[in-house]
C-alpha cells in the first residue's frame, strides 16, 4: 500500500497449513503457469513423477504452509 495515500490501521497474519493428497497436489500444480507452459508430453510426465514421489516417498500426502494477511487502512 502507499503510505502517502493510506494510514495503516491494523495488520495481521493468519498462518495455515494445508495437507494435500498426491492427487490434490498434482491437480493444484497443474494450474500453475510454468506447468501449463510445458509441452503436453513433458507436463504429463512431470505431473506423474510428482504424484509418484508423493505416493511412494512421502506417504501419500504433502503439507504446504501458507499465510493470509489482513491489512486495514484508512484513506488520508
Amino acid at each position: 500500500f502507499d503510505p502517502q495515500l493510506f494510514q495503516l490501521i491494523h495488520f495481521e497474519l493468519f498462518p495455515m497449513t494445508v495437507t494435500y493428497t498426491a492427487e490434490e497436489y498434482v491437480a493444484l500444480i497443474s494450474t500453475f503457469s510454468p506447468t501449463l507452459a510445458m509441452q503436453q508430453a513433458e507436463r504429463l510426465m512431470f505431473l506423474d513423477e510428482i504424484q509418484s514421489v508423493i505416493d511412494e516417498k512421502l506417504g501419500g500426502s504433502v503439507r504446504k504452509d501458507y499465510a493470509m494477511s489482513l491489512a486495514l487502512a484508512q484513506k488520508r
